[in-house]
């Protein structure tokens, strides 16, 4: 049977399921699969990782003006993709079937000395459901992307499935939803100020096949390149 976990801002460092968890990551660590997390308002600094064998977990916030998850600079492992290029990974999924919804997921103000990303959604994190969040990047300075490859607002590699829907996306990635992957659906998102795509589906590799996945009716906007790009067969794109 699952159960409800509330994560607090500004409670304990640890905590048991009748316990607000002052950190999302320990009520994470806490959960089993199938639980629910519900996030109180307030601000949360944390970088946050869903390891393998939380199936189907929830983690739902507030709202996006309400629930905030404020990057803390990356860079523990496993928070590295690919490997040798630090990474500053906000929210970093690697079970199946889990929902993050109701968050503002954030990269704040900053030169960038890190890939950013705001969600990334791994190859065994399949089912994927992201729902009414917004990602922000609000980075500053001449030097925008200082690794390669580039920045991501949200980032889909082989996890089939993933539904990316009603979300805001903002700030300059140099791509806004990235998806190298097949059978996932992209609707009802705003997506605004990529530095190159707002919704890009690239076959990156071998692996990384990219069709059957659905693009519409998102409102694409001030990208630098293009506000749409297909890189893939029998994807099916409208307004």
């Amino acid at each position: 049977m699952s159960r409800a976990i509330l994560a607090l801002a500004g409670g304990g460092t640890e905590c048991i399921s009748e316990l607000p968890c002052g950190s999302l990551q320990t009520a994470i660590d806490l959960a089993i699969p199938g639980d629910r997390i519900f996030v109180t308002t307030g601000i949360y600094v944390e970088n946050i990782t869903i390891p393998a064998g939380k199936d189907g977990l929830e983690i739902i916030g507030e709202g996006a003006k309400k629930t905030q998850l404020i990057s803390d600079g990356g860079d523990s492992p496993p928070k590295y993709a690919p490997a040798g290029v630090p990474a500053d990974i906000i929210v970093d999924i690697f079970s199946p079937s889990v929902t993050i919804k109701g968050l503002t997921i954030r990269h704040p103000e900053g030169v960038p000395t890190k890939r950013d990303i705001g969600v990334f959604v791994r190859p065994s994190a399949l089912n994927a459901a992201i729902v009414e969040n917004s990602i922000e990047r609000l980075r500053t300075g001449t030097v925008l992307e200082p690794t390669s490859p580039g920045s991501r607002g949200l980032l889909v590699v082989q996890a089939t499935g993933a539904e990316i829907n009603k979300n805001r996306l903002s700030g300059n990635y140099q791509d806004q939803v990235h998806l190298p992957t097949s059978a996932s659906a992209v609707v009802n998102n705003k997506i605004t100020g990529a530095t190159r795509f707002g919704i890009v589906i690239i076959q990156e590799n071998a692996d990384s096949l990219s069709r059957d996945n659905l693009i519409t009716n998102n409102s694409v906007t001030d990208s630098g390149r293009d506000g749409i790009q297909i890189r893939g067969d029998a994807n099916t794109a409208s307004s």
